[in-house]
């Protein structure tokens, strides 16, 4: 009876985490960089046309710093989480590559617990040029790995 529930709790760590990584992160990093490609098309547009100057950003900012938000979390979570959902649930310790670490910093500078602590926060456009979209995409088939090891 006990192995029974054993596998329902890894199967349900297995759905949260895959969830997290491939319905809310990689999607969300996509969306980040197509909107930091859109306000630097902006800031090109309103250095060279004095009408776009008065159209401004509209939601980008805003849509920015959510997806910022999100992502900074969703990494804590994934990378670095004692408490929620993390790969060290299934005993797998993920290395922080700096990106991951600035992320992390950030979520505890700026998100987590502002003015905690005084650190940098990492920018969308430092997130979309590194390797980010490449080691979720990594996580998420050593997720599967580990998933299909189990059953």
């Amino acid at each position: 009876m006990k192995k029974d529930v054993r596998s329902k709790i890894t199967r349900n760590k297995f759905t949260a985490l895959n969830h997290v990584l491939n319905t809310e992160c990689i999607p969300a990093l996509e969306a980040l960089c197509r909107l930091v490609g859109k306000e630097e098309k902006i800031s090109v547009e309103m250095k060279t046309d004095r009408r776009a100057a008065g159209r401004g950003y509209g939601d980008i900012p805003i849509l920015k710093r959510a997806l910022l938000c999100l992502l900074c979390v969703r990494i804590t979570n994934i990378f670095d989480d004692k408490r929620g959902i993390s790969f060290r649930d299934f005993k797998v310790k993920l290395q922080k590559d700096k990106i991951v670490k600035d992320m992390i910093t950030t979520r505890h500078t700026w998100f987590g617990h502002i003015g905690r602590e005084n650190n940098n926060i990492v920018s969308a456009k430092e997130i979309c040029n590194s390797n980010l979209k490449k080691r979720l995409e990594g996580a998420s088939s050593c997720l599967m790995e580990i998933y299909f090891k189990i059953d």
